[in-house]
């Protein structure tokens, strides 16, 4: 299955907070000059992590999604250290009990790239919607996932990561953490065909 950044499959849509049309507004990504063909999206799929089975907050989230006749995919769930098919990748799956946001973050990122290989519900052409869990709810009508997407990809193939108007909190954050980030010079490469290029982590947000 092709590949995005090593990681995420090409047909895969990722945004961390949902506001259907609100907040896909994303300036589209130019990829590689190569002929593709066009995209027909099959099924979408909403998915989350959320390991922690005591917090309810994730019943509002997969409320909103029920509603709309879809049903939201939890990975991770009650501190699995484990993946859907009895597989594991060790120690960075591990159980994230102390709550700490970083193994979280790390955790989220190993069990999307085994969803994707792996998972056999999900087929090439499918569009995945991956969220959080605890401060979200899909708030619009998901049938316009499709033509949402299609309209900022021009009708390929592609990946929005995180759909917010706003950057991230992890390159702006003032600490320790977010001082590496900002030092450091980050390669970006959205199909294995594009030329890398790098950005500052100062000026990630606007990479």
């Amino acid at each position: 299955m092709a590949t995005a950044m090593g990681l995420l499959t090409l047909e895969t849509l990722l945004v961390q907070r949902v506001t259907l049309a609100s907040r896909l507004e994303a300036r589209p990504i130019a990829t590689s000059s190569a002929p593709h063909s066009p995209f027909n999206v099959g099924k979408v799929h909403v998915i989350t992590l959320a390991d922690d089975p005591t917090r309810t907050a994730i019943c509002p989230l997969a409320a909103s999604v029920y509603s709309q006749g879809l049903v939201l995919g939890v990975l991770g769930w009650n501190y699995s250290d484990h993946f859907f098919d009895g597989t594991s990748c060790g120690p960075p799956c591990q159980a994230n009990r102390g709550k700490d946001i970083r193994i979280g973050q790390q955790k989220k990122l190993h069990w999307l790239h085994h969803y994707f290989e792996h998972h056999p519900n999900l087929h090439d052409d499918d569009l995945v919607l991956f969220t959080d869990a605890w401060d979200v709810i899909v708030n619009g009508d998901t049938a316009t996932l499709a033509s949402i997407f299609l309209k900022q990809t021009r009708g390929q193939r592609g990946v929005i990561f995180n759909g917010e108007p706003s950057c991230g909190d992890s390159f702006g954050i003032a600490n320790p953490y977010g001082d590496k980030l900002r030092s450091k010079r980050w390669p970006i490469r959205l199909e294995r065909s594009q030329n890398v290029r790098y950005a500052s982590g100062h000026d990630m947000c606007y990479a």
